[in-house]
């Protein structure tokens, strides 16, 4: 951070933040913040959030607490004289960020990410900050209060690295961005399920129906992955689903939205609509109880693979070329379970898996400290077992775990960093495990990338497959390899 301030990037990001009260007080009339802000976002919000009308009072605060109970009377205040709710007061927080941050940059932050709450909880994923749990999607005043727990967070986190306010600010909208994903530009990968959602009347029928590149936020299922397929469903008077689109973000909940449960979707693709009585008059279809229900509710409500299979089955019969439409893989139906990152699927896939192979947790090491290099310290997921003593450390297996490895240049770049743990540590054989299957790599074959086996969870499950992979197993637990 502090040779990145040096750089004329950050000197320019620095020089913003630092005029940031006297924009907000002139009522940016040059639309400073707004450009800023429309160029840190998916795409530009910035003109339908951001408004800055309101009169603005620096405030000195003796500490956070004092902070912190004058923002409270702030919004009981704003209760008796606009005669709102505080569901109507947390989709105004962005907007009252940036008047508290003017009056009083010591304690509070400018939340500058409306309906893009995941990039801040991205920048803290990357950098180690615990954010607080998240209220209840239907308890607004603690809704409310959640930016003050944010604000606390940040001003901790702000004096713990001796970071100034419009330092902090830099590291939130500037520095941190060159560590984030890139969800316009990055490989969509593959999907694991599908989903629906609903389209209202008030909705503009032709922009879904276009053919280019449109990007949108949506009410949605906040379990999503990036890469699932949205089935997009026109209410009435439409009833029918009209496109098949794709999450290019995880879902995730916005505290700061009336309607929390959020994905960002692109990539459409225009079918022949397939009408709510076409899916009543489905074998497979038909029997959904979202269905049976005439579509109420249908906000973010998964398919099932058969129900998408059936789907595209309809689509074909109006002679549309379902090629270009997305595919379920096959290993999706058997993972149930609530994935989101790497450590479920170590909980939900990884240790289950070991178990089947006739292993408890007596038999492996997690994360266990393996210097490599020039003494740089590397934890490997699971180690089987493993033999600690320093310097001459060792192991018969290696198990790394990934969420998701969708693509070969993925699995790649995952194989060969399991590979040099392997060797480091001598091990007999390594195993990859993601939503997608475990790959199965041997010492015999010199950890050739070319004889990787692959086996999905469908295949898993059956018994005689099941039992080869744990020969395989059994063998790189002896000694000796036959």
């Amino acid at each position: 951070m502090d040779n990145y301030l040096k750089t004329e990037e950050g000197k320019e990001a620095l020089h913003f933040f630092e005029n940031f009260p006297k924009y907000v007080i002139s009522g940016d009339p040059n639309n400073t913040i707004k450009k800023f802000i429309n160029n840190l976002l998916i795409i530009p919000l910035a003109k339908e959030w951001f408004d800055f009308t309101q009169s603005i009072n620096p405030v000195v605060y003796k500490n956070f607490e004092e902070f912190s109970e004058d923002v409270i009377n702030i919004f009981h205040q704003t209760l008796l004289e606009d005669n709102i709710t505080f569901r109507d007061i947390v989709e105004n927080i962005p907007n009252l960020s940036i008047t508290l941050y003017a009056e009083s940059q010591q304690f509070a932050f400018p939340y500058l990410y409306p309906v893009h709450f995941f990039r801040l909880q991205e920048i803290c994923d990357v950098f180690g900050i615990v954010l607080p749990q998240l209220p209840n999607k239907t308890k607004y005043e603690d809704k409310c209060l959640y930016y003050i727990k944010l604000c606390k967070v940040f001003y901790e986190f702000r004096c713990h690295y001796q970071l100034s306010p419009p330092q902090l600010c830099v590291f939130l909208y500037s520095f941190a961005q060159h560590f984030l994903s890139k969800p316009l530009v990055d490989e969509i990968p593959s999907p694991l399920k599908s989903y629906l959602v609903g389209a209202n009347s008030s909705i503009d029928h032709e922009s879904l129906h276009t053919t280019t590149d449109s990007i949108h936020y949506w009410q949605g299922n906040i379990e999503t992955k990036r890469g699932d397929i949205i089935l997009m469903y026109e209410l009435a008077p439409y009833s029918h689903i009209s496109g098949i689109w794709r999450a290019i973000t995880p879902g995730y909940n916005d505290p700061f939205r009336y309607y929390p449960g959020v994905i960002w979707i692109g990539h459409p693709t225009v079918i022949p609509p397939v009408s709510l009585d076409e899916l009543k008059a489905d074998p497979v279809w038909s029997q959904k109880g979202l269905v049976k229900a005439n579509m109420q509710g249908v906000a973010g409500r998964p398919c099932s693979r058969e129900e998408y299979s059936a789907l595209l089955s309809i689509i074909r019969q109006k002679h549309f070329d379902t090629s270009l439409l997305p595919t379920l893989p096959q290993s999706v139906s058997n993972i149930n379970l609530p994935l989101s990152c790497e450590r479920d699927v170590e909980k939900h896939l990884l240790e289950p898996f070991l178990r089947l192979l006739g292993l408890t947790e007596k038999d492996w090491l997690c994360q266990m400290p393996l210097r490599m290099g020039r003494g740089i310290r590397y934890y490997p997921d699971y180690v089987i077992h493993p033999d600690t003593k320093r310097g001459d450390e060792k192991g018969a297996v290696i198990c790394e775990a990934k969420f998701r490895i969708p693509n070969e240049k993925q699995l790649k770049e995952d194989f060969f960093q399991a590979k040099s743990y392997a060797r480091r540590l001598s091990c007999r054989g390594l195993i990859l495990v993601s939503c997608e299957g475990i790959w199965l790599s041997l010492a015999q074959d010199d950890y050739d990338f070319e004889k990787l086996q692959f086996f999905d969870w469908d295949a898993l499950n059956n018994s005689d497959i099941l039992h080869l992979v744990k020969t395989k197993f059994d063998k790189l637990l002896t000694k000796n390899l036959n």
